[in-house]
């Protein structure tokens, strides 16, 4: 705005034959500015790999699909005569182009330009690939929510449609009470954590700004209002945390239930993501409460939706494309929405990631932890070692208990460190003058149960809500 006005003053000043100099130099700058975006967009689209969604990824047809619950294979039942998937797929078997017309129909978040300017900048290319994940996962948490997870983009009513348009107005590029989950709004709540526009974030981080930002958006949007996210502290899920959560919310929504997105930030190795997860992870992403994992490769995020073999399914949002004018009715919403579905082998996977979970209820929630919970130790172990586990108790009780272990001490034990909310481990020191390592649950952990072979259940489709409920309040 100063330069632009440091133009102006001077055109005033100027006379007439000077002024083409003068909106030939404000052409330049502003020209200059638009050369710089498109540069940084085709920098950062040929580093991140040239993402293009036009070639679709070759899957094999004998073995099957699963994504976010759902199981796509040659001898179930098809599901094409009810969905009209939008190009020619009649080469492909018929399990196949299900699972197209539903990887399609996720909402998919990439790199923008032009946007409302935010810290100097117009685009996010090059740093707000995690801030986009996050995006993704929350979008699919909300899609589930209002239209249900059986919902598809095309042959819809046109309700579906206008729902679908409103819950992309939510993630639109703007800073604005209407936008609550724009990239603009995510980095404003990050400032005080210490983030900023331009800089990096990692999946624990961005887990925190999304619950900030549905906290702040149940305050002024009615359909929000019986909606919150949980983040799990030091790999825990604090269940009467959660239950206090779900309460207030009730409690300030006339008692209407609340819907619940938990997420859990992990882990699974060093350098590299530890082999023994992968049946761990893969069981995850068969549930129906499963809403996806934020993570990526290293330096470079992705949002996991499912997994056919040893290979992840993702979006990935490092494709620049132009910011989308939202405010028409019936904006264009085929920039939201890929077609051509990509794997990645589960190896490649960086250990740092994020697994978000959707509960209806607090009775879903219940039967979630408990389904949820069977997956987590991995299998052909010695011992029985969930990567996250889910404790009764309050947070803050398990911390007061943490430093009574610490004060009570018993003769000849030596603390050597805490996991906490999984385990308490010391040495006690032998007659002998050996030393045994110790270890002992705050909870019981679950049964070993072996990753194999699923069951499909098929589950009646929820009511969406009032399209009154998608307005502010």
């Amino acid at each position: 705005m100063a330069t632009e006005k440091g133009v102006d003053e001077e055109e005033s000043e100027l006379e007439g034959s000077y002024r083409p100099d003068v909106r030939h130099r404000r052409a330049l700058v502003e020209g200059n500015g638009r050369f710089k975006t498109k540069a940084m967009s085709l920098w950062n689209n040929l580093r991140n790999g040239w993402v293009i969604p036009v070639k679709l990824t070759v899957f094999n047809h004998e073995e099957p699909i699963w994504m976010l619950g759902a199981y796509y294979h040659s001898k179930s039942r098809p599901r094409s005569s009810q969905v009209d998937y939008p190009d020619d797929r009649s080469n492909e078997p018929p399990h196949i182009r299900d699972f197209l017309a539903d990887f399609s129909s996720r909402l998919w978040m990439t790199y923008r330009r032009g946007f409302p300017e935010m810290a100097g900048m117009i685009s996010d290319c090059g740093w707000g690939c995690m801030l986009r994940s996050g995006q993704m996962i929350l979008a699919q948490t909300l899609v589930c929510h209002f239209l249900g997870r059986g919902w598809r983009q095309y042959r819809q009513p046109t309700e579906n449609s206008k729902r679908e348009r409103q819950i992309l107005r939510w993630f639109s590029d703007t800073l604005s009470d209407h936008c609550p989950f724009s990239i603009h709004g995510l980095v404003e709540l990050s400032i005080p954590r210490g983030r900023r526009a331009g800089q990096w974030y990692g999946p624990s981080q961005v887990s925190y700004l999304l619950r900030d930002a549905v906290e702040k958006a149940s305050r002024k949007i009615r359909g929000l209002q019986n909606f919150r996210v949980y983040v799990a502290q030091d790999c825990t899920v604090y269940k009467a945390d959660v239950f206090d959560m779900l309460t207030a919310a009730e409690e300030s929504n006339g008692g209407r239930e609340c819907a619940l997105l938990f997420l859990v930030p992990v882990r699974l190795g060093g350098e590299q993501l530890n082999h023994i997860y992968f049946p761990c992870l893969q069981g995850l992403l068969t549930l129906d409460y499963c809403v996806g994992i934020i993570g990526g490769r290293p330096k470079h995020s992705l949002y996991f939706l499912g997994w056919q073999g040893r290979d992840l399914v993702y979006l990935d949002p490092h494709f620049c494309q132009e910011v989308v004018d939202m405010r028409p009715q019936d904006f264009d919403t085929k920039s939201f929405h890929c077609n051509a579905p990509r794997k990645m082998a589960m190896s490649k996977m960086d250990p740092s990631c994020t697994i978000g979970f959707f509960c209806r209820n607090r009775a879903e929630f219940e039967r979630c932890c408990h389904d949820v919970a069977e997956m987590l130790a991995p299998p052909m172990q010695h011992g029985n070692y969930p990567f996250f586990t889910f404790s009764s108790a309050h947070s803050s009780d398990c911390s007061q208990f943490a430093q009574r272990i610490d004060s009570d001490m018993r003769p000849g034990m030596t603390n050597s460190g805490r996991t906490p909310g999984l385990a308490t481990f010391y040495t006690q020191q032998r007659q002998d003058g050996e030393s045994d390592f110790v270890v002992e649950p705050v909870l019981p952990p679950p049964e070993d149960v072996f990753v194999g072979d699923f069951v499909v259940v098929d589950k009646p489709e929820e009511k969406p809500p009032d399209d009154d409920d998608m307005e502010l309040v």
